[in-house]
């Protein structure tokens, strides 16, 4: 499709209109090269702030950090007992059990990872007929993966990605799964069929956010190139209580990185929205802290139905429900 661009020339005293066309390809393309960089700008922002508090045992919730072929960088003991994060590296061939805790016997207060038949299966087993699993599919691609467990008290509490990417969990019961009981687990990784390369331990219920920073940072050490980053991650509100990266205000950024800066770059006069916060935007009248229908950041993005008029972005373009609802989350969130 072509669209006429619009210049005005003088000529003899008259202006006179050309047309210029430009294909409306290039506007897709660089709505790709924009979403790209507010990728790599909420990736950034989340490894700066997670990663020296994660890898840090002295201060954060770390006690196992195994390097193969390498004396343990971290280890210190478990005593976690009701909360456990693990996240490891592993050949994509191996089968059997790759990690467990336990309590006692392996059938006993159990938490485990293992893969057969191209499926992976996280299992909680608390007494003989009584437990919890879900199961997902093998990457597809590459010799190795990076598998992310958390697990808290609760049977269904389980969160899972594998190469970065959050799992879609369907939960399945037998029996009358119970809650943990608060007494501390073995750890042990497996070997079956392969080789676990790496492996992090911590001693806290990570959320997905940090979840995802630990795989990409174990999949860099291990070079495993399928481990990637999902903004899914930013939808999860659970996990550590530790201190952690804003997920609302890193998922709104991702939106107003992709159709905002264009225009509302560093030192514009429209406003600056690069280095957007919460304290910023209230100061400069764009955000009502916790009203997000009454801030023009996200009515002139929703329309009517968000306060006022919508008027952006401004090259006609309609934000996703999605992408809306992260911008109308952040405001809320705020206090």
């Amino acid at each position: 499709m072509i669209m006429p661009k619009k210049y005005w020339i003088p000529l003899v005293g008259l202006p006179v209109m050309i047309l210029s066309f430009q294909n409306c390809s290039d506007f897709t393309v660089q709505q790709s090269i924009m979403e790209q960089s507010s990728m790599a700008s909420g990736q950034s922002l989340l490894d700066s702030q997670e990663l020296p508090y994660l890898t840090d045992p002295a201060r954060g919730p770390l006690v196992r950090w195994y390097q193969q072929g390498q004396p343990s960088k971290v280890d210190k003991g478990y005593s976690g007992a009701d909360k456990l994060s693990y996240v490891f590296a592993a050949d994509r061939a191996m089968t059997g059990q790759l990690f467990a805790a336990y309590s006692g016997s392996a059938g006993a207060e159990e938490t485990s990872v293992s893969v057969a038949s191209g499926k992976i299966t996280v299992n909680r087993i608390f007494s003989a007929g009584n437990s919890a699993q879900a199961t997902v599919n093998v990457p597809a691609l590459g010799q190795q993966m990076v598998i992310a467990l958390r697990t808290g008290t609760k049977a269904e509490d389980f969160s899972l990605l594998v190469n970065g990417v959050v799992q879609t969990l369907t939960i399945t019961k037998t029996g009358a799964p119970q809650e943990f009981s608060y007494v501390v687990k073995t750890l042990a990784a497996g070997t079956t069929g392969g080789k676990i390369y790496e492996y992090m331990v911590f001693n806290d219920r990570l959320n997905n956010a940090q979840l995802n920073s630990i795989s990409r940072l174990i999949g860099t050490n291990n070079s495993i190139s399928q481990v990637m980053f999902d903004p899914a991650i930013f939808a999860d509100s659970s996990g550590s209580t530790s201190p952690t990266v804003d997920t609302k205000l890193a998922a709104a950024k991702v939106v107003i990185d992709s159709y905002c800066l264009s225009c509302h770059g560093a030192g514009s006069s429209k406003g600056d929205f690069s280095n957007m916060t919460a304290a910023s935007m209230i100061t400069r009248g764009f955000v009502k802290a916790g009203q997000p229908l009454s801030s023009s950041l996200y009515y002139r993005m929703k329309g009517t139905q968000g306060g006022g008029t919508k008027n952006m972005p401004d090259n006609g373009v309609s934000l996703s429900a999605t992408q809306l609802q992260a911008v109308y989350d952040w405001i809320s969130s705020i206090q």
